[in-house]
């Protein structure tokens, strides 16, 4: 039959504690009458196999949920986290709830690791400055090409495990240059842009983002060189063509976010422009 429950947590929660506590017997459950609605889906007909999410989402429209509470029915979500427990040590978790600090624990994963660490290797520069600026609307529609875009069926384990652990080694040296500056432009652009920072360590580093193995963390590239050459052209560039921009606002700045991640392309123009002169 395969029936589960996509709606009346509360309600299966607080029956199964009151037993527990002991607040009622046996016979009182007997006696209890809930309200239950039966829905039969076929997944074998086109459209259905997302049915289960749809009715969760439509029956929770009276509380202040978002798309962030439903990820865990999320097929890819499901496919995508058995696939990458089996790639012991390290284990997906795609409930709220069960989050941790992957600061004590590096092998483990959380939604919000797999999102900061996909939209940056994808070097699309609307993503990158909507994660800056409003990263929930990722999660405003788990049926949207927004969230598509990120989480799909072609995210492998492998992909996912890889492109964490370098984000996260691109965080940790970004904390380091964080210390080097007061709070000037230079910090400023260090805190807002970081995104942008790690994205061309991303995209310096294409063949290790295709790789079909797990890389040891030990083993990860070197980040340091992409994020000082970055910093100091991005620095530059904003220095010269944008010296009263608010940091903060340009890095939520599509234009500017693509720009500054093709800070080659606009450097070599401006020096095109200048030698034509």
């Amino acid at each position: 039959m395969n029936a589960s429950i996509i709606n009346g947590a509360q309600t299966v929660t607080t029956i199964g504690n009151a037993y527990l506590n002991g607040d009622v017997g046996i016979e009182q459950l007997e006696n209890i009458k809930v309200n239950v609605r039966f829905i039969k889906v076929d997944p074998s007909i086109e459209g259905n196999k997302d049915v289960s999410l749809n009715v969760t989402i439509a029956n929770n429209s009276q509380n202040k949920v978002t798309g962030r509470d439903f990820v865990s029915k999320d097929p890819v979500q499901i496919a995508l986290r058995d696939s990458v427990n089996l790639e012991e040590p390290y284990n997906y978790e795609i409930k709220r709830s069960g989050e941790v600090d992957n600061q004590s624990n590096p092998h483990h994963i959380n939604m919000d690791d797999a999102l900061n660490a996909l939209v940056c290797s994808s070097f699309l520069p609307r993503n990158l400055a909507l994660l800056k600026s409003n990263r929930g609307r990722f999660f405003e529609s788990l049926t949207s090409p927004l969230y598509r875009g990120v989480f799909n069926p072609s995210v492998s384990s492998v992909y996912l495990i890889n492109s964490v652990n370098l984000y996260r080694k691109c965080s940790t040296y970004l904390k380091i240059m964080e210390e080097r500056y007061d709070n000037g432009r230079n910090k400023k652009i260090v805190i807002h842009g970081r995104l942008v920072l790690i994205a061309r360590v991303f995209k310096a580093n294409r063949s290790f983002l295709n790789s079909r193995t797990v890389i040891e963390i030990d083993n990860l590239p070197s980040v340091q060189e992409v994020i000082d050459s970055s910093f100091s052209r991005i620095n530059s560039y904003i220095s010269t063509h944008y010296p009263t921009s608010h940091m903060p606002r340009f890095f939520e700045n599509t234009g500017k976010v693509d720009l500054v991640m093709n800070i080659e392309r606009y450097t070599e123009q401006d020096d095109e422009s200048s030698s034509d002169d």
